[in-house]
C-alpha cells in the first residue's frame, strides 16, 4: 500500500480474517456440542423413566446436565470464539487461552456427568472445580475484547450473557463441593434459580445477542431502530435477575414480577424476528425453518410459565410443568443452535479455503456453502431435531417414558447426521484445498 493511500500514524482496520481465531477452535466447540448432543440423547433413551418419575435422581441430573453444559453451553462458547472478536474488532485475548478453556470445559462435562451418573460424589467436587476453571478462562478470554469494544446491541447482551455464566458457574461450584462435602440440602427453589440464571441469563442471552446481528446476513433482511433488541436483551437480563432471586429468597410476589418481565422479553423477541421476515429479502430456507420451529417452542415455554404462575408455584406444583417449562426452553436454543450452525460452520469453512485460493467448486463453479454440505441430508436432519424436541416436550408434559425414549434416539440420530453432514462437507473442502494445492 503506497504512502498515499496509508498515510504514517494509520494503521488501517483489521479484516475479520485477522480478527478471528483459526477456523478450528470455533469448530472444536461446535463438534464437541455435537458429541454432547449424541451422548444426551443415549441417556434420554437409557433414563426415560427417571427423567419423568425420578427427576431429582442423580441420572436425571448427569442428563440435563449433558444438555445444558455438553450440547448448548459449549456450542455457544464455539460460538462466542467467532463471534466476539468479529461484532466488537478486537482480537480475543490468547487463543491458546480459547483452546485451553474449550477443552478443560469439555472435560469438565465428561467428569460432572460421569459423578452423577454413577453416583461418585468425589467426582463431581473435582468436575464443579474444573468447569469453573473452564468458565473463568472463557471469561477473561472473552471479556477483554467485550471491555474494549463501543456499546451496541450485541456487545451489551454478551457483556451480560458472559456475566450470567460466571454467576452460573459459582452456583454450580458451590453445589458441586457440597454434593461431594454434604455442607446443607440443596432445596429446589435454589436449583431453579440456577436454572434461572444458565438456561435463560446466559444461554437464552447469548443466542438473542447473537441473533440480532447475523440474522440481518442470513436473512438479508435490514430494519431501521435498535429499541425492540435493546428492549428485549435489558427485559430478558433484568427478568432472569429478579426471577432467580425471588426464587432463592423465596419472595413470591416478586417471583411474578419476574416472570413477567421475562414474558414482555419474549415477545419482543417474537416481534424482532418478525419484522426481520417481514424486511427479508431472501426466500424461505433451512435456517429460517430452525428458527420458527425453535419460537414455536418458546412460546410453548411462555405459556408453561403462565400456567405455573396460575396454579403457583408450590411445593405441589405439578413436576411435568416445571419438566415441559425446561424442556421446551432447552428446545427453543437447541434448534435454534442447530439452524444457524447450518450457516456458521459452512461460512467458516468457506472463508478457511477463500484464504487459500479456492475459489471454485470441483466442478469448476463458483464456491458456495451448498457446496460444503448436503442439503437433503440437512432436511432429513430438520425432520430429526424438530421431532426430538416435540416428542421429548409431549413426553415429558404426559409423562410418558415410551415418547421421551424415542425422543432420545431422534436426538442421537440428529447429532450423527449433522457431524457426517458436516464432516464430509469439510473432507470435499480439504480435497479441492489439495487440488488447489
Amino acid at each position: 500500500m503506497t504512502a498515499a493511500t496509508n498515510p504514517v500514524g494509520i494503521t488501517p482496520p483489521m479484516s475479520n480474517s485477522q480478527l478471528t481465531p483459526r477456523a478450528s477452535l470455533p469448530l472444536l466447540g461446535f463438534y464437541l456440542s455435537l458429541v454432547g448432543l449424541f451422548c444426551f440423547g443415549l441417556l434420554v433413551a437409557t433414563n426415560a423413566n427417571s427423567l419423568i418419575f425420578a427427576d431429582t435422581s442423580d441420572r436425571t441430573i448427569a442428563t440435563v446436565h449433558m444438555m445444558m453444559l455438553g450440547t448448548l453451553s459449549i456450542a455457544v462458547l464455539g460460538a462466542f470464539n467467532q463471534f466476539i472478536p468479529v461484532v466488537t474488532v478486537k482480537r480475543m485475548l490468547s487463543v491458546k487461552l480459547g483452546y485451553a478453556g474449550t477443552i478443560l470445559f469439555a472435560i469438565g462435562v465428561v467428569l460432572i456427568c460421569t459423578g452423577f451418573y454413577f453416583s461418585k460424589m468425589s467426582i463431581v467436587g473435582i468436575a464443579g472445580a474444573t468447569l469453573m476453571t473452564a468458565i473463568i478462562l472463557n471469561a477473561v478470554n472473552l471479556f477483554v475484547p467485550l471491555l474494549k469494544a463501543k456499546p451496541s446491541v450485541s456487545v451489551n447482551g454478551l457483556r451480560l450473557s458472559m456475566g450470567f455464566l460466571v454467576v452460573t458457574g459459582c452456583f454450580g461450584i458451590t453445589y458441586a463441593f457440597d454434593e461431594s462435602s454434604n455442607w446443607f440440602n440443596i432445596p429446589g427453589n435454589l436449583a431453579l434459580a440456577h436454572a434461572t440464571f444458565g438456561l435463560i441469563g446466559f444461554l437464552s442471552l447469548a443466542y438473542v445477542s447473537v441473533s440480532e446481528k447475523l440474522w440481518p446476513m442470513f436473512l438479508l433482511s435490514h430494519r431501521s431502530g435498535t429499541k425492540i433488541p435493546q428492549a428485549t436483551i435489558y427485559l430478558m437480563a433484568t427478568g432472569a435477575t429478579i426471577t432467580a432471586l425471588s426464587l432463592a429468597l423465596k419472595i413470591w410476589p416478586v417471583l411474578y414480577i419476574g416472570v413477567g418481565i421475562l414474558i414482555v422479553s419474549i415477545g419482543c423477541h417474537l416481534l424482532s424476528f418478525f419484522m426481520f421476515m417481514r424486511a427479508r429479502k431472501r426466500k424461505i430456507e433451512l435456517l429460517q425453518i430452525y428458527i420458527i420451529a425453535s419460537l414455536l417452542f418458546l412460546i410453548v415455554s411462555a405459556a408453561d410459565v403462565i400456567a405455573i404462575g396460575v396454579y403457583g408455584l408450590h411445593a405441589d406444583t405439578p413436576t411435568f410443568l416445571i419438566n415441559s417449562l425446561i424442556g421446551s426452553l432447552a428446545a427453543w436454543v437447541l434448534l435454534a443452535i442447530i439452524g444457524h450452525m447450518h450457516k456458521i460452520i459452512p461460512f467458516i469453512t468457506y472463508n478457511y479455503l477463500r484464504s487459500h485460493g479456492i475459489r471454485k467448486n470441483k466442478y469448476d463453479k463458483p464456491l458456495s456453502f451448498g457446496d460444503l454440505f448436503n442439503q437433503n441430508v440437512a432436511r432429513i436432519d430438520i425432520y430429526f431435531a424438530v421431532s426430538g424436541c416435540v416428542i421429548l416436550v409431549v413426553g415429558l408434559f404426559v409423562s410418558n417414558h415410551i415418547l421421551v425414549l424415542v425422543s432420545g434416539i431422534l436426538f442421537s440420530l440428529t447429532a450423527i447426521v449433522t457431524i457426517l453432514n458436516f464432516g464430509i462437507g469439510g473432507i470435499n473442502g480439504n480435497r479441492l484445498a489439495e487440488r488447489k494445492g
